[in-house]
């Protein structure tokens, strides 16, 4: 039987808000007028309702989207009989694998991966990369390949995951496909730096900054630049990072002056603080005491609009109320 994809729905717009709840509004609001549309794109606009409701912790239903975008999927498609994936999960397998059933394969690991349930989401990431691979859906093959990467256990299978995904990216010709490669390096780079191996996670780094410059978004390029001014302090070449530093303050400041945001308004307490965390921990390397303590109070009193922040990462709050406090040298 020929493999056939259907119709890929990007859904971009949606999401443009980087808001949760007002992304499930935007979503819920287009499946009311969905009389006209495909079963294809009906579908795939509920995997897109099913993610916005696992960011909400709203696991199932989230589950229940998913199940909807399933049958949709497969009254247009043949079923084999229910294949039993592991002892908590069973699902229908399309016998014409199409882009539908690679994203809803992708959404529900990305489900089961916001609930912690890593197994259960490594199981579906890896049906999305098979059935993405079936009908030459390279873009979410690329998407399948960098999850699995997250999920992982080890840094070295992290590594391995995502130089499998860099290839596959790097090897495809379309557009949507190569616009992974930016997030595909910063990753790289991000466990390279979390093993200490500081000079390969700069280079790393450095390509990312040239891909977000030319995807051109304002707000990628800051975060690339960011990461890169953290590599040249755990190098010791503290003035790069310093000069990459203030001129990202810079902007923060002239943006939250003008009240002009080009990300979602809630991120920018996290971005702008941990610019003035990262020029914290350089005076502090330098033993400029008395900056680093401002820039560590200034740092604090930002981040606390950033709860996520508090929640995930408290070691980096416990670092800048040492040097706030002038206590002896942080760990670490």
């Amino acid at each position: 039987m020929p493999i056939e994809p259907s119709q890929d729905y990007s859904f971009e717009s949606l999401w443009i808000s980087g808001i949760p709840t007002a992304i499930e509004t935007a979503i819920q609001t287009a499946i009311t007028l969905e009389a006209s549309e495909s079963p294809a794109w009906r579908a795939q606009i509920r995997t897109q309702l099913a993610l916005t409701l696992a960011l909400q912790q709203k696991f199932e239903e989230a589950h229940r989207s998913l199940d909807e975008a399933e049958s949709l999927a497969n009254s247009a498609a043949d079923i084999e009989p229910t294949t039993e994936f592991d002892g908590s999960v069973s699902t229908s397998v399309p016998l014409l694998a199409t882009v539908t059933h690679t994203r809803i394969a992708l959404e529900r690991g990305r489900v089961f991966h916001q609930a912690g349930d890593l197994k259960n989401a490594r199981i579906y990431f890896e049906r999305a990369q098979q059935l993405g691979q079936k009908c030459s859906a390279s873009f979410y093959v690329v998407d399948a390949l960098h999850m699995l990467a997250i999920v992982s256990a080890s840094h070295d299978e992290k590594l391995q995951w995502n130089e499998q995904a860099l290839r596959f990216a790097e090897a495809d010709p379309s557009e949507r496909s190569r616009r992974w490669l930016g997030t595909l390096w910063n990753n790289k780079g991000q466990w390279l730096f979390e093993c200490e191996r500081y000079t390969e996670s700069l280079a790393a780094y450095e390509r990312t900054l040239e891909y977000r410059l030319a995807e051109n978004y304002l707000p990628n390029v800051r975060f690339a630049q960011w990461t890169l001014a953290r590599a040249y302090r755990l190098l010791n070449r503290f003035q790069e990072a310093i000069e990459m530093l203030n001129a990202l303050q810079r902007t923060y400041e002239e943006m939250q002056l003008n009240g002009a945001y080009d990300f979602p308004e809630p991120l920018f307490p996290m971005f702008y603080g941990t610019v003035k965390e990262e020029l914290a921990l350089n005076y502090w390397s330098l033993t400029e005491r008395g900056l680093a303590k401002s820039y560590a109070q200034a740092s604090l009193e930002i981040l606390k609009a950033a709860p996520i922040v508090e929640q995930h990462e408290p070691h980096r709050l416990e670092k800048l109320r040492a040097i706030a406090q002038l206590e002896d040298k942080p760990k670490g």
